[in-house]
């Protein structure tokens, strides 16, 4: 009987052994976790991008436009942008007369460029455009325009436009004569266009409508052009104080050109870190320009930031 029993309990133990090692024993589940604080700051940096970087017109005709061209303009910097201006570098390419060189590189590319935006309502103005005397400039005395035309000024020329060419002219005021610092720059001096293009007639030859001078700075004499005032119409004009060429433009805020009534900026409204505006750009060539490449320039964007 004692053995039946320790042969039962033997049994028991060995069973119970197997068991354990068919089933092994399942761990406790641990968990845990922590954190760490992460805070970056950004370095104050005004910075704008354009894209693209170049702007080039093939083959494009005389009397004619080149075509719309989309430029962007992105705020790249960590500041909100309240302002962007434009201005080219015509004035450095084109320091003197182009027209009887006949030559295509005698002229600035950039004289050819006009741009709109938001400010502008879609309506194309000059960046940065020079137009020449035709005549000898007086000074003391004055001349005779084309044939046809009315009076006389001190110095004659043409706006050329894709469009047509408008006559003007530029008389010193009362008293004046040009000298190393005064001339058609001084107070005044008065300048007349035609709001018609000539096509040869008298009554196209008539300057009729009076630009508003609004200040003198170094060489040039700071005009414009209000509301449907002719084919300048709300442009501003420089005229330079030799009397021998006007400098048209619209989005110039450099010192000095930035008084002109009629000079605004391509944005004025707050642009932020990562966004961007498009403004479209074309080129405006009129008749007379050689058939060749022009002197490339630069297109210059600026932007003022808080």
């Amino acid at each position: 009987m004692e053995k039946a029993v320790l042969g039962f309990l033997v049994a028991v133990i060995i069973a119970i052994l197997i068991s354990f090692t068919r089933t092994p024993l399942k761990p406790a589940e641990a968990a845990t976790s922590n954190q760490t604080n992460v805070t970056v700051e950004i370095a104050n940096i005004t910075k704008i991008t354009v894209a693209p970087t170049n702007l080039t017109w093939y083959g494009v005709n005389t009397n004619s436009t080149g075509g719309v061209k989309y430029l962007d303009i992105k705020n790249s910097g960590s500041w909100n942008i309240t302002s962007v201006y434009a201005y080219v570098d015509t004035l450095t390419k084109e320091q003197t007369n182009p027209i009887p060189t006949g030559v295509a590189s005698s002229y600035a590319s950039t004289g050819l460029l006009v741009m709109n935006a938001s400010t502008t309502s879609g309506v194309f103005y000059y960046v940065g455009r020079l137009d020449w005397n035709i005549t000898p400039v007086g000074n003391g005395t004055k001349v005779d325009g084309p044939p046809g035309s009315n009076g006389q000024a001190n110095s004659w020329g043409y706006f050329r436009r894709y469009d047509g060419d408008f006559l003007w002219n530029i008389s010193l005021g009362s008293g004046v004569y040009i000298n190393a610092t005064h001339g058609c720059n001084s107070t005044g001096t008065t300048f007349m266009i035609e709001t018609e293009a000539d096509d040869g007639r008298p009554s196209t030859r008539q300057p009729d409508q009076a630009a508003t001078y609004d200040t003198s700075i170094a060489d040039w004499g700071i005009f414009y052009f209000g509301s449907n005032e002719g084919p300048l119409s709300n442009h501003c004009v420089a005229i330079h104080r030799n009397c021998t060429k006007i400098f048209i433009y619209k989005y110039d805020k450099r010192s000095g050109f930035r008084e002109c009534d009629q000079a605004t900026f391509l944005r004025n409204t707050v642009l932020t870190p990562g966004s961007q505006f498009t403004v479209h750009t074309d080129v405006w060539v009129p008749y007379g320009i050689p058939a060749g490449w022009l002197k490339s320039g630069w297109l210059t964007l600026e932007a003022w930031g808080v």
